[in-house]
């Protein structure tokens, strides 16, 4: 089998490499473009079956010149910009990250399964309980984008440009590798490594939050990716316990045994006031969480900290 994951080099990308070095020998084409840590990253780690390939998917020629006489099983696509608030300042560097790197994938290499990271941004301006049924009508130039690359996969497949394909709106994940920006690792970094007591969020605090541990994702992206059971389907990919913003710097207080003096400013370009249901993505995929809280977030302080001493 021949696999293409895109985005290799960002968060999710690396840590599923890091996994599939353990339980896999099918060859990875793993795609990256302007990360040039990413050859040291293979590299370190001695991969066998990871062939790091460097492509700007945005760019319609490089594409061509790159995959023009490939043939791949399956493409996990999982670049992209994945900054919310960068679509809102620049929403055409959003486009081309989120749209362009998927249409051209999809006009010019021969995939047979592609398996889409989408996002539960598609689900901006609804509230409550909400699902792959419900109406979507997102205004946050993220979720368009997001939301426009699922209506192109379903149609490239039914043009039969792709046989089959899975879409996985996802609703984040914290740990190794993840961009400085998050707010994991903004807390450890402001009220664990700078030992200081207040932590400053944009918003009110009361929208919602519902990411797991990455090592929870990669193996449920695993999971999906061993099983083409339910292909042409669409589903939601949390951890399933969603809580406010406020309260995860409660508990991540609680995790330290900081107290934590929170100030909330301005407000937030990506207000979350929905939830999904977990169940159905577990029951097809026989995979869920199984890392805490508590026992995540130490893990991503213990990486941090040994980074910052090397």
């Amino acid at each position: 089998m021949n696999y293409l994951i895109t985005g290799a080099s960002g968060f999710i990308g690396r840590n599923l490499l890091l996994k599939l070095k353990e339980l896999s020998a099918d060859t990875f084409y793993a795609v990256f473009n302007t990360d040039n840590s990413f050859y040291s990253f293979v590299n370190k780690e001695g991969f066998k079956n990871i062939i790091p390939v460097r492509c700007d998917l945005s760019n319609k020629e490089a594409v061509i010149a790159t995959f023009s006489d490939s043939n791949f099983d399956v493409c996990l696509h999982l670049a992209a910009n994945s900054d919310p608030t960068l679509s809102v300042k620049d929403p055409v560097i959003d486009f081309k990250n989120n749209i362009m790197t998927t249409f051209w994938l999809l006009n010019f290499v021969k995939i047979r399964r592609f398996i889409y990271m989408s996002s539960g941004a598609v689900y901006d301006g609804l509230e409550g309980e909400v699902s792959p049924d419900s109406k979507l009508d997102p205004v946050l130039p993220y979720a368009i984008a997001k939301m426009t690359s699922e209506k192109y996969i379903q149609y490239y497949q039914r043009c039969r440009k792709i046989q089959t394909f899975l879409i996985l709106r996802f609703f984040g994940a914290y740990g190794l590798y993840e961009p400085n920006r998050k707010i994991y690792t903004q807390m450890i970094k402001r009220l664990i490594l700078e030992d200081n007591d207040r932590f400053e969020i944009r918003g009110d605090g009361t929208n919602l939050i519902d990411a797991m541990w990455v090592g929870d994702a990669v193996n449920a992206l695993i999971g999906t990716i061993r099983n083409d059971s339910f292909d042409n389907r669409i589903y939601d990919l949390s951890c399933g316990s969603p809580i406010t913003i406020k309260a995860l710097v409660e508990q991540f207080g609680a995790a330290f045994g900081k107290e934590i003096k929170l100030e909330c400013k301005g407000t937030s370009a990506e207000p979350i006031r929905f939830h999904v249901d977990p169940i159905p993505f577990r029951n097809d995929f026989q995979v869920g969480p199984v890392t805490g809280f508590y026992e995540g977030i130490h893990k991503l302080a213990d990486f941090l900290k040994e980074e910052r001493h090397e």
